[in-house]
C-alpha cells in the first residue's frame, strides 16, 4: 500500500451467544399430572362437593330470605318459620363443579406449557376457584331472594337469566384473572433466562 502503511484485516465472524435452556423441573411434571388428576376427582365426587356447595349456599340464602335455612343433602330449604317453605335443589349443571374443572385443567396446561412458578399457578387457580365458587352461591342467594319477593317468576328471571349471566362473566373473569397471574410471572423468568443465558 502508499506510505508503507501495514493494512490490517477486521474479522467480521459474529460471536455466537449461548442460550441456557431451562430444563423442565420433575415437580412441574408432577404437578400438572396431580391437577389434571384433581380435575377428575372432582368430576367423580361432584355430588359430595354439592353437599358441601348446599352448606356454603345455606347461610346467603337465610340472610336474604324470611324465617330459617337449613342445608339437606343437595337442596338448601329455606322460609322455614314462615308460611311457605321452599327447597332449592343444587344440580349438576348449576353446582359451581362445572366451573372448577376447566380452571384446574387450565393450571395443568399452564404448568406444561409455562414457565410460571408452580406456587404462583397453583395460587391463580385458587383464587380462580374461589371467586367462581362466590359467584355461583350468590346467584342461589339471589334466586331464592327473587322466589321470597315475587314468587316463580322473579325465581325464572334470575335463576335462568340474570343468575346465569352473573356466573357465565365470573367465570371468564376467573380464566383471565388465572392466566394474568400465571402468565406474568412466566414472561419475567422468560426474560431473565433470555438475558442471563447470552454470554
Amino acid at each position: 500500500p502508499p506510505g508503507g502503511g501495514v493494512m490490517t484485516a477486521a474479522s467480521s465472524a459474529a460471536v455466537p451467544l449461548r442460550v441456557r435452556r431451562r430444563r423442565r423441573s420433575p415437580l412441574r411434571l408432577v404437578g400438572a399430572i396431580g391437577a389434571a388428576a384433581l380435575a377428575v376427582a372432582i368430576v367423580l365426587t361432584q355430588t359430595d362437593l354439592r353437599i358441601g356447595e348446599a352448606l356454603l349456599a345455606r347461610w346467603f340464602v337465610q340472610a336474604v330470605t324470611g324465617g330459617k335455612a337449613v342445608a339437606t343433602g343437595t337442596t338448601v330449604y329455606f322460609g322455614i318459620g314462615t308460611d311457605e317453605v321452599t327447597g332449592l335443589s343444587i344440580t349438576a349443571l348449576c353446582s359451581t363443579v362445572v366451573f372448577i374443572v376447566p380452571i384446574v385443567v387450565l393450571a395443568a396446561g399452564m404448568l406444561t406449557i409455562t414457565r410460571a412458578s408452580v406456587r404462583r399457578i397453583a395460587v391463580a387457580a385458587t383464587i380462580g376457584i374461589a371467586l367462581v365458587v362466590f359467584c355461583n352461591v350468590v346467584r342461589f342467594a339471589s334466586a331464592a331472594w327473587a322466589y321470597d319477593r315475587y314468587g316463580r317468576e322473579g325465581f325464572d328471571i334470575v335463576h335462568r337469566y340474570a343468575g346465569s349471566l352473573f356466573v357465565i362473566v365470573g367465570f371468564v373473569a376467573a380464566i383471565v384473572l388465572t392466566l394474568t397471574i400465571g402468565r406474568r410471572d412466566g414472561r419475567r423468568r422468560s426474560r431473565m433466562v433470555r438475558h442471563g443465558g447470552a454470554r
